[in-house]
């Protein structure tokens, strides 16, 4: 069983605003990725507390059995505590971050979203998205010169009123990775590049470092932040 976690400013961004944690909790082992929201108010603060929450509560409630509803309520802790502290200091007003976790026993694992930041199984076979987008496509410009902007459907934080995290459930064998990782490299990387990059890895920090090195080769317009885990 390995862990890897990566989190990178990028090319073009002055500060990094995501997050990426791991943690282990007797033979449970949990990874996630936490992108603050560009453009709002202590991005940085939001991802980090809602990362740090998020693993805190999980092994305050964990009791030797890893459910969809422990998974869920390790999410409204986190949106709870990013919550209270914009209520304690006008600076952080607004300040919100999208969260993908994964907690991993026994060869399963339960996977849970809020935002567009995603889980990827990859395995032998090929690349599957596990998680479902919370965001739509708003289009903008003069006809001809046509671009898009994501507004995000549910994120933890900014000033919302509670989060509704979608939980999957998903095996794991010999040979796979579950990759969990921010926008910042899925708009530079398609999933083919992707999963060859984490098949042709030797090992998953190898994978984890290929993957945020070519996501600013390929010009690092955000930040971007991998979490890998492999039984």
């Amino acid at each position: 069983m390995a862990r890897y976690t990566q989190s990178d400013r990028g090319e073009q961004r002055e500060r990094n605003e995501d997050h990426a944690f791991s943690f282990k909790l007797g033979d449970v082992f949990g990874v996630g990725v936490a992108d603050g929201l560009g453009g709002h108010a202590a991005g940085q603060v939001a991802s980090e507390l809602a990362s740090a929450t998020f693993a805190e509560s999980f092994q305050e409630l964990y009791d030797g059995g890893v459910a969809r509803d422990v998974v869920r309520l390790c999410f409204e802790d986190a949106e709870g505590a990013v919550q209270r502290r914009m209520d304690d200091d006008e600076a952080y007003r607004g300040m919100g971050t999208t969260l993908v976790a994964a907690v991993v026993a026994d060869g399963r694992a339960l996977v849970g979203n809020v935002g567009d930041s995603r889980a990827y199984l990859v395995t032998d076979g090929g690349i599957r998205q596990v998680t479902d987008d919370h965001a739509e496509r708003i289009p903008y410009g003069s006809p001809g010169r046509r671009r898009s902007l994501t507004r995000l459907t549910q994120a933890v934080g900014t000033e919302s009123e509670g989060v509704d995290p979608d939980v999957f459930e998903l095996g794991l064998s010999g040979g796979d990775a579950l990759l969990l990782c921010s926008d910042g490299l899925t708009d530079e990387l398609g999933d083919d590049r992707i999963r060859r990059v984490v098949a042709g890895a030797d090992a998953l920090d190898e994978a984890g470092r290929r993957l945020v090195r070519y996501a600013n080769r390929s010009g690092g317009r955000d930040n971007v932040s991998v979490a890998l885990y492999a039984p």
